[in-house]
């Protein structure tokens, strides 16, 4: 019994460790983004906010995401994006 609850604390730490690292890979897409889209490179800023959204699908990154599709000529992905921001 102690060592299933000691696997079990090891993996609870693993997985906060990961969701840890995923959430600052995330952050870190996003501020590329939103230095692209600073500079009006909107299809970058879309790829940056896309790989952040993946990697922490918060509804902040998706705003951006769509926003930076409507910029760059990806109007029905913006839309759906929109949509599913409303919807958050």
């Amino acid at each position: 019994m102690r060592l299933a609850r000691s696997f079990a604390a090891a993996v609870v730490i693993m997985l906060a460790s990961a969701t840890a690292q995923a959430e600052s890979q995330a952050d870190q897409r996003h501020n590329e983004g939103k230095r692209a889209f600073a500079k009006s490179d909107f299809e970058g800023a879309r790829q940056s906010f896309l790989q952040a959204y993946a990697l922490d699908p918060q509804p902040k990154f998706l705003w951006d995401l769509a926003l930076s599709e409507t910029k760059s000529g990806h109007a029905l992905d913006a839309l759906q994006h929109f949509k599913k921001y409303l919807r958050l």
